[in-house]
């Protein structure tokens, strides 16, 4: 082989070998930043749920404080692929207004 025909193989396998590393880099970071479709549902219903109660002072402010950190352990929950945790961790928040909590 010719010294400027090995310098083009070698070229090639460095740039193939580039290209399968930022393939598996893409393809690892997306794994890593996926949220599943259930959970970034619910913590949309929940963030909303809280922004619509915060707005209209019917729930006490410590209360939605920790509706905000149990939101926080579901994602978490979801993130570490816990989806059936962190699902339910989502369900277990329950914001009563506080005319619904004197009775």
């Amino acid at each position: 082989m010719t010294k400027h025909a090995s310098l083009s193989v070698r070229q090639w396998i460095i740039t193939v070998a580039c290209l399968c590393a930022g393939a598996g880099i893409a393809k690892t970071a997306d794994r890593l930043n996926t949220t599943p479709a259930e959970c970034a549902a619910r913590d949309l219903k929940l963030v909303t749920l809280i922004e619509d109660h915060g707005q209209a002072q019917d729930v006490a402010a410590d209360q939605l404080a920790d509706a905000a950190f149990t939101m926080l352990r579901a994602r978490q929950a979801c993130h570490d692929g816990r989806v059936a945790d962190g699902l339910a961790i989502y369900d277990s928040v329950l914001l009563a207004p506080r005319f619904a909590q004197a009775r």
